[in-house]
């Protein structure tokens, strides 16, 4: 598990700081798959997934459907 954090800074005696902001974890789950969980979206896991190239990424299928609303295969 590791935190997910933002970079927060400000003055402290005139001397600028950097705290950081603990907003969620990241989760290694035993499948093998990553999940994000934000504090402040409560119920919600994010699924985290490797970037694919243009050409990796299934491409979407459409359906024509005639004006009578059957499939038209």
């Amino acid at each position: 598990m590791k935190d997910i954090c933002i970079r927060e800074e400000y003055e402290s005696n005139g001397e600028s700081k950097v705290s950081w902001n603990k907003i969620g974890v990241l989760i290694d789950a035993k499948n093998g798959k990553q999940y994000i969980k934000l504090n402040h979206i409560p119920n919600v896991l994010c699924s985290v997934f490797d970037q694919r190239k243009k050409e990796d990424k299934p491409k979407q299928e459409y359906i024509d459907v005639d004006e009578s609303g059957e499939n038209a295969f």
